[in-house]
């Protein structure tokens, strides 16, 4: 029985449900450090929840795209693992294009909702987002996420969806979206444990900007696996040399 079960339930995980479970597992692990802040795995999961009932609230469903515009915070990871248990997929914005890219971008995987970080604003204004209904990050989603039921949700996605779309970088004409999904991200992980050592307990220092795989990929890897991640909002030198000098790091970019 073991042996014809357990592998059935490993081939059916996905980054929703991996997270899931190791915030079950260990609760009061510390997960996520932002701005002087940290979240255990059990807030984070508890954030995370919220938040896929206010992008229900959107009317986002299984296979739905959004579109992010942020610097690199909390909130962006937490919309991730949202997005991983609701089925639908996290289109990142890079926030360093000039508008008429931006447009090509987010016009480009027909989003039902774009989620906006107060800094990134204007550059999604100037690139013109239409009539696409408009998430802001901090008091918008946190008044939101307030009056959301924390219940666990049903994990929605499968393992051939799609998680993420990152972009390329457009050298040869405008930028694609390239489609990642969740079984794609668990068989990189697996390289990262086997290659890299990483192991439980262990800190991905995430500065490069999350609209990159430098900068998700690790992060959402160490979540996985019961890792914290410390989340810069871009290189700033100094600080991340203090992360450097007290942490347990598997993997630094530089």
């Amino acid at each position: 029985m073991i042996g014809t079960t357990l592998p059935h339930l490993a081939g059916q995980s996905t980054i929703g449900s991996l997270f899931r479970d190791r915030a079950r597992l260990h609760p009061d692990r510390p997960a996520v450090e932002a701005a002087s802040r940290t979240l255990t795995y059990g807030a984070l999961n508890d954030r995370v929840n919220r938040a896929v009932e206010v992008l229900r609230g959107f009317g986002v469903a299984r296979g739905d795209r959004i579109a992010i515009l942020s610097e690199n915070r909390a909130e962006y990871l937490e919309l991730e693992l949202a997005c991983a248990k609701l089925g639908a997929i996290l289109a990142c914005q890079n926030w360093r294009l000039a508008p008429p890219e931006l447009r090509h971008c987010v016009g480009l995987v027909s989003p039902r909702l774009v989620v906006v970080s107060e800094r990134q604003a204007d550059l999604l204004a100037r690139a013109g987002g239409g009539a696409i209904p408009t998430l802001g990050l901090g008091p918008d989603l946190e008044a939101r996420r307030g009056r959301a039921a924390a219940a666990e949700p049903e994990i929605a996605a499968e393992p051939e969806d799609g998680l993420l779309i990152l972009y390329t970088s457009g050298t040869t004409g405008l930028p694609k979206g390239a489609v990642i999904s969740h079984r794609a991200e668990i068989a990189r992980y697996l390289v990262y444990y086997a290659d890299l050592g990483v192991r439980p307990g262990d800190t991905s220092l995430a500065w490069p900007p999350f609209f990159h795989m430098a900068g998700t990929e690790p992060a959402l890897a160490a979540l996985v696996v019961g890792g914290k991640v410390i989340v810069v909002d871009g290189f700033r030198p100094d600080e991340i040399a203090v992360h450097v000098g007290h942490e347990r790091l598997w993997h630094l970019v530089l």
